[in-house]
């Protein structure tokens, strides 16, 4: 997919790859924005995604990606957008996406996922209130949205 290590984006959506998403793009240490929508991916999300601190964008909606969101990603704490819709993702709702204080946008739609929204979304800090979207519909959520995404009081 990708030789240069030197790298800072790829955009390679809507282009018919096919295949799981290969573990050394972990290694690509400039790598900003990652966007592998609308594709035949298969398989989990790499751990070594985790490695990619400057990592500022991940999109990787409309695949055919299984299992848990990788905690690894926690590591990069420069994210702003994680949009992982329209997959077969599974698992607890991540708590650790919580520490990512730049994340304003995060959709996790059509997908598998269970459990509560982490209150630890709600100490996200984000820039403008206006650019804050969350997106959940379609997993087993108990929606008790916080505030912070709201934008009014917690509602049950």
């Amino acid at each position: 997919m990708l030789n240069n290590s030197d790298a800072t984006d790829t955009k390679n959506g809507f282009n018919f790859l096919f295949g799981t998403i290969p573990s050394s793009l972990g290694a690509l240490s400039k790598l900003q924005d990652l966007k592998l929508c609308l594709n035949n991916l298969h398989g989990e999300i790499p751990q070594e995604l985790g490695n990619i601190q400057t990592l500022q964008t991940l999109i990787l909606d409309f695949n055919q990606l299984s299992g848990p969101v990788p905690s690894g990603l926690s590591n990069c704490t420069n994210l702003t957008w994680i949009s992982l819709s329209n997959n077969q993702l599974s698992g607890e709702n991540p708590r650790w996406l919580g520490k990512l204080s730049n994340l304003a946008i995060l959709k996790l739609s059509n997908n598998s996922f269970y459990g509560s929204i982490p209150p630890e979304l709600g100490a996200v800090n984000v820039q403008g209130e206006d650019q804050k979207k969350l997106d959940v519909v379609s997993n087993e959520v108990a929606f008790k949205v916080l505030s912070r995404f709201r934008g009014g009081p917690e509602e049950a």
